[in-house]
């Protein structure tokens, strides 16, 4: 039978969010009965999604969970393959009934209680009662939303952007992925593409580049230069049944597309809401437990290193003892601009303080302070020579007015840390001194178009970053296929911890050697491109997949019991 959402509602069996993107909700019973925590409640970091589950109820045996996205007004309606089938219909999406549509659109739109996590206790639901809202509150009406049956668990999905590669990974449903961004890092998903090729009667199947790979199947890219990289369940004929993954701008308007927002969760400064997105992803997998314990361990480890770093830092304006100093650091990228005949993408060469939040909030857990939070807004009106576009300050570079690159390099005076994320050509990103004085040049700061001329240490004397020796990018872990792109954008969005541990090292080196008993954690996206020891990138290729150091499941962060107390 139906679910009885209107039964539902009068049992009490209510739900709330608060202003965000996403809404989850789960009623079927005995779903993770082997977690201690089941995902449910109010997320504690992420502000685009809710995962609320609900009592069992007999009436709710067909959806197991309801994916409400606010942003493209979207409402997921999950089914277990087992429960919910059709003989004339077992495709991955399905339409849902008009009568449960409005059933669902009803007992989202009745507002409700605060709801919580089972394992909540009584004092502490009396603390969040103060956030519960009623869900008319988000703007909810049946003339805005529609509704898609999605069966889970998934088994056949596109990804269209790297950052959520990892989520999949992490879970254990790589092999669901049928399509792939053709910029993709992970060896392992690499490792897949070429077994794909093998099987499908290909020889010599390499992972060279994306062309090479082209070259060695009758179809291994399809839609909208997207990478093959397995076989669809069912066979070919069953391409056209995939589920689309998107980031949380694309999609609109494909009845195939699931929205994922880690990205949008990072443009408001969070790292660990970021990485709580793991929490969504799994039920599309049914992997709830599999996800509840991978973040509260990437949680436990990232919020010990920030409490540990933030400590010393104020500890350092009351005591020498067991501090760090004070440590302003900026992030900036030299950009050589585009030209397009006058289109919407032209830009002019320019010089960028980059405000993003999440940077700042990078820095900021990290015990650094970020130079963005050192100057004027840079939508104020009085910025430095009124160069300054959004939350970046930008410095365009117009000819022989020498006027914007020496305003640039005054903020540098100021900064200790520097951390550059300037995009070069292919073939320019290497380790080495050729790409310190690419970007010292860059910057104005040492002479010669290609920095040929090089640097002394009297630059120092002016740059407390040059004195310092800090200057990081954060490209050290690099796709192995020649089109791939930097790691960097994969992933480290499920791994807020292993990325905070980066950060404190980068901004405080003494963290490792002096507050730390025995620390296992090496650099995995930062390079000092001043440590010419120890600045080569890593290019992640297929061969690596048994490599544990470089997997995503291996990247963890130090313990907190290595932390001196």
């Amino acid at each position: 039978s139906r679910p009885d959402f209107a039964a539902m509602a009068a049992a009490g069996f209510l739900w709330t969010a608060s202003l965000g993107l996403l809404v989850v909700l789960a009623f079927a019973p005995g779903w993770c009965a082997p977690c201690e925590r089941l995902l449910s409640g109010v997320p504690e970091f992420a502000e685009n999604f809710r995962v609320i589950r609900l009592e069992a109820h007999e009436a709710a045996q067909e959806y197991s969970t309801l994916l409400v996205n606010l942003n493209n007004k979207q409402v997921y309606a999950l089914a277990d393959k087992d429960k919910y089938a059709q003989a004339d219909n077992t495709s991955q999406l399905f339409a849902v009934p008009e009568m449960d549509v409005q059933a669902i659109l009803s007992l989202l739109q009745s507002g409700g209680v605060q709801l919580q996590d089972p394992a909540t206790s009584s004092s502490e639901a009396d603390n969040t009662s103060s956030s519960a809202t009623n869900s008319s509150d988000i703007g909810m009406n049946e003339t805005d939303f529609s509704i898609v049956g999605v069966r889970v668990p998934l088994t056949s999905i596109t990804v269209d952007e790297t950052q959520l590669i990892p989520y999949v990974e992490a879970l254990g449903a790589m092999d669901t992925i049928v399509l792939a961004t053709p910029y993709l890092s992970s060896p392992c998903l690499q490792q897949q593409a070429e077994n794909f090729l093998a099987q499908s009667g290909e020889e010599g199947a390499t992972n060279s580049s994306e062309a090479d790979l082209a070259s060695e199947t009758s179809s291994p890219w399809l839609a909208e230069g997207l990478l093959q990289v397995g076989e669809a369940q069912g066979g070919r004929g069953a391409m056209a049944d995939m589920v689309r993954f998107v980031g949380g701008y694309g999609g609109d308007g494909d009845d195939y597309a699931i929205q994922f927002a880690p990205s949008s969760e990072l443009g408001e400064g969070s790292a660990l809401a970021a990485s709580e997105w793991i929490k969504f992803f799994a039920p599309l997998f049914q992997k709830d437990c599999e996800a509840q314990e991978m973040f509260e361990e990437v949680r436990r480890r990232y919020l010990c290193h920030q409490e540990k770093a933030q400590n010393m830092a104020f500890a350092s304006s009351l005591s020498d003892e067991d501090s760090i100093d004070d440590v302003v650091v900026g992030v900036t990228y030299f950009s050589e601009g585009y030209e397009c005949d006058g289109c919407e993408y032209e830009s002019p060469p320019k010089l960028v303080i980059s405000g993003a939040k999440y940077f700042e909030s990078y820095i900021e857990d990290a015990g650094g302070i970020a130079l963005t939070k050192t100057l004027p807004p840079a939508d104020s009106g009085v910025t430095l020579a009124n160069y300054s576009s959004g939350n970046d300050y930008e410095f365009v570079l117009d000819g022989n007015n020498t006027e914007p690159i020496e305003a640039f390099k005054g903020v540098l005076k100021g900064v200790d840390v520097l951390i550059d994320i300037s995009f070069f050509p292919a073939g320019e990103e290497v380790a080495g001194e050729s790409v310190l004085n690419k970007v010292l040049s860059s910057y104005g700061l040492i002479n010669g178009t290609d920095g040929t001329d090089g640097w002394n240490e009297t630059l120092g004397d002016e740059y407390p970053f040059v004195k310092n020796q800090l200057l990081w990018r954060v490209d050290r872990r690099m796709s192995g296929l020649a089109d791939g792109g930097w790691d960097w954008f994969e992933s480290r969005y499920p791994r807020a911890d292993v990325l905070l541990e980066d950060m404190i090292y980068a901004i405080h080196p003494e963290y490792k050697t002096e507050f730390l008993n025995d620390p296992s954690h090496e650099l995995t996206w930062m390079r000092n491109l001043f440590d010419e020891g120890n600045n080569d990138q890593v290019f992640l290729t297929s061969e690596m997949c048994d490599d544990e150091s470089v997997s995503v499941l291996q990247l963890v962060a130090d313990e907190c019991s290595v932390i001196r107390s």
